[in-house]
């Protein structure tokens, strides 16, 4: 049923679109004509700034190891004991950005291969990812992991304790944010083509690359197409970008020992991920797996 209705509206479980009340607050805080302009970019574009998840709390109940937030799941570990913990994104479709607050967490392996070990505060997980973390228990009692969805709008939790039963402070759910032009159109966006303020960091030095579409993207099942693509490894992406600590970003993964084949590759063969987000058709190249 939850897929149906997302292919009659793939915003049908999306509760956060934006309101007359955003558009005054907008108002008060960047002026009318700048708020005008970002509503006539968003509504020119067809474009959700909220679309985040397909599925939000709304109708799912996050979980960690099966138990719901009040289920309070929890890990023992003593203080001073050194622990490693195994994050597996094991949600159909919901991205998580994990943190135990006031602990850093040094990332030591992801998708079961190991990496260098890279100490942060937070990071997001993805379904079918998996993130082995190493941190040292402190002193002072229980800690929440507190795993919020991408979208905001609900959180999955539970707690590494020295004994069963305890349980610490949960963190609020952030404030949702918008997304950018940078975050759904690519490289054009920060070159200002349109007309939006990129976010700032990720400003152009030289013309990308330009993709090759493959005829089959030109068609129905292929809502949109990114003619300049954007290398963005160092960005944390939305909703997490200026954050107070560090964030993990995949520019901080790297193979031990460095790169394991050194050769130059022969051939360089594009693949792009597409798609339709009105009618929720997923693609390689414009073409379903059913027609592939």
């Amino acid at each position: 049923q939850i897929f149906l209705n997302l292919k009659k509206q793939s915003s049908y479980y999306n509760f956060a679109q934006p309101t007359a009340g955003d558009f005054l607050k907008d108002v008060g805080t960047m002026g009318l004509g700048k708020a005008l302009e970002r509503r006539r970019m968003w509504n020119s574009s067809r474009m959700n700034p909220t679309d985040y998840s397909d599925v939000s709390a709304a109708t799912y109940t996050y979980l960690m190891n099966g138990a719901p937030p009040a289920g309070n799941w929890t890990g023992i570990a003593a203080p001073g004991e050194r622990v490693r913990l195994r994050f597996v994104g094991a949600g159909t479709a919901t991205f998580f950005d994990v943190r135990i607050p006031g602990v850093e967490l040094t990332v030591v392996s992801t998708d079961g291969q190991p990496v260098e070990p890279v100490t942060v505060e937070e990071f997001r997980i993805g379904p079918g990812e998996t993130y082995d973390v190493e941190f040292t228990m402190p002193e002072g009692g229980a800690r929440t992991i507190f795993a919020q969805a991408i979208d905001r709008s609900g959180y999955a939790r539970g707690t590494i304790a020295p004994a069963p039963g305890m349980a610490a402070a949960v963190p609020p759910l952030d404030a949702r944010t918008w997304l950018e032009p940078v975050d759904m159109m690519g490289a054009m966006a920060t070159m200002g083509a349109m007309g939006g303020d990129a976010h700032a960091g990720h400003g152009m030095t030289e013309m990308p690359a330009r993709a090759r579409h493959a005829r089959t993207e030109y068609g129905a099942n292929t809502d949109m197409r990114v003619d300049y693509p954007r290398t963005n490894l160092d960005d944390p992406g939305a909703g997490l970008r200026g954050r107070g600590w560090r964030v993990l970003t995949l520019a901080d993964l790297r193979t031990p020992g460095g790169d394991p084949d050194p050769r130059e590759p022969e051939r360089d063969i594009e693949l792009h991920l597409t798609g339709n987000m009105e009618r929720f058709i997923w693609s390689l190249d414009g073409i379903k797996l059913n027609d592939s």
